[in-house]
């Protein structure tokens, strides 16, 4: 397989760019989902009741808890699917 590719632009100057191997594009996947999942986390405690105690999905109570799960879900949906 090539390790580089090459090609013209349309303003006639030829680049040549290295492509990634499995290794650093593992390592770019992992990376970016530690971060991923610290933003999460941080969402979670800051949404929830007092940082987090209130987050009880079993026994939730009141709206104020299920918005704040479905708050976290869509935050956690637009980072792992939109990043």
């Amino acid at each position: 397989m090539k390790e580089q590719y090459s090609l013209l632009s349309p303003e006639k100057v030829y680049l040549n760019l290295n492509l990634a191997g499995v290794g650093s594009r593992f390592a770019a996947v992992f990376i970016d989902g530690i971060f991923q999942g610290l933003l999460v986390l941080f969402f979670a405690y800051a949404i929830t009741p007092a940082g987090g105690a209130g987050m009880n999905i079993i026994n939730a109570e009141g709206p104020s808890t299920w918005w704040g799960i479905v708050i976290i879900l869509i935050i956690y949906f637009v980072l792992f699917y939109f990043f």
